[in-house]
């Protein structure tokens, strides 16, 4: 089997390997792995699935397995203050010259919002990682390229697989490239930031089966791979240097996994394009503020009981436990019939399984007294086809400094609304890799109410830096869906699309307009806090409405 379709392979699992800026070191050392670089310090290495399972953190390091992402949504535009810049004499601020990434689900390229007048496309590029028709693009190894000479060919067939393949469920990356960049249409009452910019678009590969059997995802959530993702970060930088034109890259998927300090490889990658001249990176901060999926906890005393009710019929889920450094913790676990694991030590690469008799539920608890990248302590607890009920994790402490440790879900989309803390902590709940700290992190309010979007994720960090850094309209926005319609969806993807349009408007007047050529994501963030409206009763920064404001203005 070639590479090509290895990488496609169920058969096969995927790992992330960061190596020490030497790709022909990387290539050599991995050449019968079928090593694909990532950037200047990472690449993907794929195993045969016999030899890889079982995953787990006693096998793998904790960053090398794929983490997997999923969607962050389920009056606007006006608000954003962006008609202002595109009708403002001298202005006229559209996102021409601009080049507005969406990695997502893919794109309806039939919609009347993606074409010019003469029905050719506004699409530049798209990589479709799920086809393997034509050949990739350069420097990636799986997957079809599709120019805008290829999308405007099949755009005249009566029917296309190629066209067909990047539209199959598409409804939230369509949403979100409309959002930011869909063509006015008066008679459909829509208008978009950015409307005269091309796009580039990732149509991201399903995760592969074994992952989402590790991780216990329910079988209708959309989940992505990080490895599949930050190749498509790459794709659009590369797209953005060989056509000279600045790029804004927008990405409304996230996940719960990590310490929320912006450490995980997702965040590095998008601090390394974010830093750059002529990239803007926007990201979602999330949808878990009210989702119940965050527990704050604090050892004052030999112990402290963490309560999570399960919902019935829940296949199961991970729960993640992470405390700094000096504190050290453990835990037990108790199950709803009163069945007890008592605590299992600390121990540095420590494993442990245990099944419940009276439940019939798998148990897997892994320790990193150290984790790599983070210097935190995890704890990695996988309850699996547990019972439906009030479950209990004694949380134990040793060399207790602060004594002070945060334990998340998975998000929302991946373990549903039913299964929660009983205590759970609203605050923190910005999904990876809004926690990064260059990009724009946006939440998400309420246009007609003028209040906080009730599901938008709170920050701050876990080192308190202020995330979000702003928030933007989330609540029933209205843009393009699928087969040629418009419909309102709600949730900070909708605001992180709204604000890459802003962006591409900023990018516009800075570089292509030759007023700053040097103009970046953390330049334009600090535009647009200054010019965000601040409520006079409240006060900044604070962990629903970040630095500087409730709205994204100009």
């Amino acid at each position: 089997m070639n590479c090509r379709d290895v990488i496609m392979s169920e058969d096969y699992a995927d790992f992330i390997v960061e190596f020490a800026s030497n790709v022909d070191a990387f290539l050599e050392t991995y050449k019968d792995k079928c090593p694909t670089p990532i950037g200047i310090s990472y690449g993907t290495v794929f195993e045969p699935l016999e030899r890889a399972l079982p995953i787990s953190l006693a096998r793998h390091d904790y960053q090398s397995i794929p983490k997997l992402y999923g969607e962050v949504d389920t009056i606007s535009v006006e608000a954003t203050g962006a008609l202002r810049l595109q009708n403002l004499p001298g202005l006229n601020l559209k996102g021409s010259g601009t080049i507005i990434g969406i990695i997502d689900d893919g794109i309806d390229p039939y919609h009347e919002a993606f074409r010019f007048s003469d029905g050719t496309t506004r699409i530049l590029s798209a990589w479709d990682q799920t086809n393997q028709t034509l050949e990739p693009p350069l420097a990636q190894s799986y997957g079809s390229e599709l120019t805008r000479e290829t999308i405007n060919l099949e755009l005249t067939k009566e029917n296309s697989e190629l066209l067909d393949s990047l539209a199959k469920n598409s409804a939230h990356g369509t949403f979100v490239a409309g959002v930011a960049a869909g063509n006015n249409n008066e008679e459909k009452s829509f208008a978009s930031p950015a409307p005269s910019a091309d796009l580039v678009v990732v149509k991201l590969k399903p995760a592969k089966q074994y992952l989402r059997d590790y991780y216990l995802i329910n079988e209708s959530a959309a989940a992505y791979q990080e490895n599949d993702i930050l190749s498509a970060i790459i794709y659009m930088r590369a797209v953005a240097a060989l056509q000279q034109r600045p790029v804004i890259i927008c990405i409304a998927l996230g996940c719960s996994q990590g310490p929320h300090n912006g450490s995980s490889v997702m965040g590095d990658f998008l601090n390394n394009a974010a830093g750059r001249n002529g990239i803007g990176v926007v990201v979602a901060n999330g949808n878990e503020g009210n989702a119940r999926h965050h527990y704050s906890g604090r050892i004052t005393g030999e112990s402290d009981t963490v309560e999570i009710r399960v919902a019935e019929n829940q296949n199961g889920f991970i729960i993640e436990l992470w405390g700094e450094s000096p504190n050290i913790f453990s835990i037990g676990v108790i199950s709803p019939s009163g069945e007890v694991v008592n605590r299992i030590p600390a121990k540095i690469g420590a494993t442990f399984d245990y099944t419940f008799l009276f439940e019939n539920t798998r148990l897997s608890v892994d320790y990193r007294v150290v984790e790599r990248r983070s210097g935190s302590e995890l704890i990695q607890i996988r309850l699996e086809n547990p019972t439906a009920g009030i479950w209990k994790i004694v949380v134990y402490g040793d060399n207790i400094l602060s004594g002070e440790y945060n334990m998340w879900l998975p998000i929302t989309n991946f373990v549903g609304m039913d299964t929660y803390f009983l205590r759970p902590d609203p605050l923190i709940t910005l999904t990876n890799p809004a926690d990064a700290s260059i990009p724009i992190s946006v939440g998400g309010y309420n246009v007609v109410t003028g209040g906080i979007f009730i599901d938008s994720s709170r920050g701050f960090t876990t080192l308190n830096e202020v995330k979000p850094n702003f928030v933007a309209p989330a609540v029933q926005v209205y843009g393009p869906g699928i087969r040629n319609t418009y419909v309102s969806r709600s949730g900070t993807s909708a605001a992180a699309a709204l604000t890459t349009g802003v962006v591409a408007q900023f990018m516009e007047w800075g570089i292509v307009k030759n007023n700053s050529n040097s103009m970046n994501t953390a330049e334009i963030k600090n535009y647009l806090v200054r010019g965000a409206i601040r409520s006079p009763n409240t006060t900044y920064p604070n962990q629903a409405e970040g630095a500087d404001g409730i709205i994204v203005s100009s």
